[in-house]
C-alpha cells in the first residue's frame, strides 16, 4: 500500500510540473510558447543600476559595487573598472565604438574605447541625471526628473560652456519620471515615464509624435529593428514602432530559469534580449 502510495504521489508531481511547464510563454515545451526562450543568466552583482548591450558585450552599471563590468555574450566577464575610479555607477550608455559611464556621485560623466579598459574623465554632465544616450557627434540627451535635455560636445571633445537646451514641451509630451530613453534609429528619441507609465516619441527637437500607454510599472525600454521592448507587470510586450500597436507578451514572472521576478531593465543585441532580474541579467533569445 505504501508503495501504490509513493507512486501516485509521484505521478501528481510529475502531472503538476507538467502543467506548470504549459503556463511559462519562455518553455519551448508550453502550449503558449511565444518563440523566446532563456538561454541564461549573467549572475553575481550586486544591484544593477543600468545595463547597455553593444558590440557583443553587455557594459553593467553596479551602483554597490561602485564598479562597470563588461561581460561578453556567453557570461563571461572581460573587466571591470578600477576600484575608485567611479563611486556611484548610475547609468552607462555604449555606441559607437565608445561606452560613457555617469557617477551620479558628482556628475560626471567617464569614456572608455571599446576594446580598452582604460577609464578616463569626459566632462561634468549635471546632477541628478536619471539617464542619457549619446549620438555619433557625441551630443549627449539626457533625462532630469521632469525633462529632456540636450547637451552639445563642442570640436574640442567636451561641452565647454556650452548649455543644456531642454527640448520642447508641450501638453502631450510632458513628463514626470523620466526613467529611460533610446533613440529609434537616428532621429527619433523613445522616453519612458515611470510615473505616468507611458512612453513617448519625439524627434530631436523634442517635437512629439506618439505615445504609448502599456499599463503599469514600466521603467526600462528598448527598440530593435522597429520594435520597442517593454518590460512591465504585464509581461516583457512588443510594440510596433510605427503606429504603436501592440505586437506580443511573452515572459514568465516567478522563480526560476525562464522567469523573472522584477523585470525594470532592458535592452537587445543581435536576436537575444537581456533582462534585468534584480541583481542578475537573464538573456532570452529565439
Amino acid at each position: 500500500m505504501k508503495k501504490l502510495t509513493v507512486i501516485f504521489i509521484a505521478f501528481v508531481f510529475l502531472i503538476s510540473c507538467k502543467d506548470m511547464k504549459r503556463v511559462n510563454p519562455t518553455d519551448p515545451q508550453a502550449s503558449n510558447y511565444t518563440g523566446m526562450h532563456y538561454t541564461g543568466s549573467i549572475s553575481g552583482l550586486s544591484e544593477v543600476a543600468d545595463f547597455d548591450a553593444y558590440g557583443g558585450n553587455i557594459y553593467v552599471a553596479d551602483k554597490i559595487a561602485g564598479k562597470v563590468y563588461c561581460f561578453n555574450k556567453n557570461g563571461d566577464q572581460e573587466w571591470e573598472t578600477p576600484q575608485d575610479s567611479i563611486v556611484s555607477p548610475s547609468a552607462v550608455y555604449a555606441d559607437y565604438g565608445k561606452v560613457y559611464i555617469y557617477d551620479s556621485n558628482d556628475g560626471v560623466v567617464s569614456r572608455i574605447t571599446v576594446g580598452n579598459s582604460n577609464i578616463s574623465s569626459f566632462d561634468v554632465l549635471d546632477f541628478n541625471v536619471h539617464e542619457f544616450i549619446v549620438d555619433e557627434n557625441e551630443n549627449f540627451y539626457f533625462a532630469l526628473e521632469s525633462g529632456i535635455y540636450k547637451k552639445c560636445t563642442l570640436p574640442a571633445g567636451s561641452f565647454g560652456t556650452a548649455q543644456p537646451v531642454a527640448l520642447t514641451s508641450t501638453a502631450d509630451d510632458w513628463f514626470m519620471q523620466v526613467s529611460d530613453m533610446c533613440f529609434n534609429g537616428t532621429n527619433e528619441i523613445v522616453a519612458a515615464d515611470s510615473e505616468l507609465d507611458r512612453i513617448l516619441f519625439m524627434d530631436l527637437n523634442g517635437n512629439f509624435r506618439m505615445k504609448i500607454e502599456p499599463g503599469t510599472d514600466i521603467k526600462g525600454i528598448a527598440v530593435k529593428d522597429g520594435i520597442l521592448y517593454v518590460p512591465c507587470a504585464a509581461g516583457i510586450i512588443e510594440y510596433s514602432c510605427v503606429n504603436g500597436s501592440k505586437l506580443r507578451v511573452w515572459a514568465d514572472y516567478g522563480e526560476g530559469n525562464g522567469k523573472v521576478i522584477k523585470p525594470s531593465l532592458i535592452d537587445t543585441m543581435d536576436s537575444a534580449v537581456y533582462v534585468e532580474n534584480v541583481s542578475d541579467i537573464k538573456v532570452f533569445e529565439p
